[in-house]
């Protein structure tokens, strides 16, 4: 037995760079896949795709990819434009102060441009099996849950067997 509920988690850390892969799984008949990835690594999603169907099979997942750079690399640059841009576009529909509208602004897509967005096949093959390991960090989650399920359901048919032998001798009293 296994839970289709489950998280896995996988990280990867090279010369002034980490990236961490993220999956979180919910119970589904059929297999549902939510990507979000930083835009260099869009074109792998693909890949990315087949690799997650052929090791989960079935739930409604969420992958989560993030790159940090630490100080002293070539770290990504805001880009003005796009911030500016949501910034006019928020204060559009509500007019909030900067202070309240700028995280929000910082989360949303295309705000920091990379000065270099190719991946070389080094860095492919690091995405790939970093994804490789969330995904099977995953399974394990969902293999100890299903024992942990096991486990409660034999527990309670085990009771529900007791209290049956309590209702069969309190029968003849009831009719």
């Amino acid at each position: 037995m296994v839970s289709m509920t489950g998280y896995g988690k996988a990280e990867f850390n090279t010369q002034g760079r980490k990236l961490r892969v993220e999956i979180k799984s919910l119970n589904s008949k059929s297999f549902d896949l939510n990507f979000r990835t930083p835009a260099r690594y869009r074109g792998l999603d693909l890949p990315a795709r087949k690799q997650l169907t052929a090791m989960l099979h079935r739930g409604k997942c969420e992958v989560n990819v993030f790159e940090e750079w630490v100080a002293g690399q070539d770290a990504a640059q805001i880009n003005k434009a796009v911030v500016a841009h949501y910034m006019d576009e928020l204060k559009a529909i509500s007019p909030l102060s900067d202070e309240v509208l700028l995280p929000t602004v910082m989360r949303m897509p295309n705000v920091f441009a990379s000065a270099d967005e190719s991946i070389s096949d080094e860095e492919q093959e690091v995405f790939l099996s970093t994804l490789t390991k969330a995904a099977e960090a995953l399974v394990t989650y969902r293999q100890q849950e299903g024992i942990s399920l096991r486990q409660d359901l034999t527990n309670q048919l085990a009771q529900i067997k007791a209290q049956l032998k309590s209702i069969a001798a309190q029968a003849d009293e009831r009719i």
